[in-house]
């Protein structure tokens, strides 16, 4: 189980026997930033993972490279861990040892899904969050392999294209492209 102090508290761990804290008792092992993990889990990498996560604090999300990782995407990795949140959304500094923090102006409810337990951005707005630093070629492959996988679809490329394109953000025109060039009727072949 790993938790932060706020949910703790939240579900009635003060205190126990002779005052001591929970968190302070050996029950828990405090990995920093008011997360904690309980004592003798094993240390898997989705524990690492949510560990960071927890420690950037409310409204942050897997995203980009990370978020593709999540979702299937062959040759791509949990680690370095990428975090997104809305810009200025906490006062929380995310450790830039832990994660590859990445800040947004906009990151609208329906981007955001939950996935193997992580809060993690949708697959097409992990495409739309990487198309600024991937040739076209590249995206277009990763684009087929989550749609033969029905993990996205032109309509909700569509809608996370719409709500991001504005004029200077790179990469956004290039996945319209593809999506236009694909239409609403296109069927993948099946992916390897």
């Amino acid at each position: 189980m790993l938790t932060h102090r706020s949910s703790l508290a939240e579900a009635g761990f003060r205190t126990v026997v002779s005052g001591a804290s929970e968190l302070d008792s050996d029950r828990w092992d405090n990995r920093g930033g008011g997360v904690f993990v309980a004592g003798g889990a094993p240390e898997t990498a989705d524990c690492i993972s949510m560990a960071a996560l927890l420690r950037a604090g409310p409204g942050s999300v897997v995203s980009h490279y990370s978020a593709l990782a999540m979702w299937g995407i062959p040759g791509q990795h949990m680690r370095p861990l990428h975090i997104q949140r809305m810009r200025a959304a906490n006062g929380i500094k995310i450790p830039r040892t832990l994660v590859i923090p990445h800040e947004s102006r906009k990151l609208p409810p329906h981007h955001v899904t939950v996935h193997r337990g992580f809060p993690v951005v949708t697959p097409a707005r992990a495409l739309a969050d990487v198309s600024a630093r991937e040739a076209r070629g590249r995206l277009e492959r990763w684009l087929d392999w989550l749609w033969s996988r029905n993990l996205v679809s032109h309509a909700a490329l569509d809608e996370v294209v719409r709500d991001l394109l504005k004029r200077g953000r790179r990469g956004i025109p290039d996945l319209r492209y593809l999506n236009d060039k694909r239409g609403i009727d296109y069927v993948p072949r099946p992916a390897v």
